[in-house]
């Protein structure tokens, strides 16, 4: 047998202090938003390019121009300074039947444009979706223009729209 001079030590329970804390409620104070729905813009946006085939830059510049009913050249041209650059925009959108004549250029009268009855149509219903009074439509009902299969970021705004359209 093996001798140790250490005795075996003896492990005592202690009592560990914890001190309590005062859990004070936390006060947020916020301002009531009357209409909260710049928030939906992206995925309202994204619905405007998938359906109807517009860019960034285009759903924009609709979105200014419905407010504006009537323009020249001029007016166009100087919101357009704001966008990268694009020769001819105004002619493009005129292609894509987006913006129309209201009153043809005349001697000593210069041309007028508004948005075309499809580009109004469309900006109505973005404002529509925006202010919850019409569900936006999953992208996936939506038959793309350009016959590609559905990608992922597709099923991803299918998720946020679903969560968004159970308020409905």
């Amino acid at each position: 047998m093996i001798k140790t001079y250490m005795k075996p030590r003896k492990i005592k329970p202690r009592a560990i202090k914890v001190r309590e804390y005062k859990v004070k409620p936390i006060v947020v104070r916020r301002e009531a938003v009357d209409k909260d729905f710049l928030k939906y813009i992206k995925v309202v946006r994204a619905w405007a390019r998938h359906k109807h085939g517009l860019s960034i830059q285009d759903f924009e510049m609709l979105c200014y121009l419905y407010s504006e009913h009537v323009f020249d050249a001029n007016q166009f041209d100087q919101y357009c300074q704001i966008f990268g650059f694009t020769k001819n925009r105004r002619l493009d959108l005129m292609e894509k039947g987006l913006i129309v004549h209201f009153r043809k250029p005349e001697p000593g009268k210069r041309a007028i444009y508004e948005l075309s009855h499809k580009a109004k149509a469309i900006m109505r219903q973005v404002y529509e979706m925006l202010q919850g009074q019409k569900p936006i439509p999953k992208l996936s009902d939506i038959k793309p223009k350009n016959n590609k299969p559905h990608h992922f970021a597709t099923r991803q705004y299918d998720r946020v729209i679903g969560r968004l359209n159970k308020d409905f």
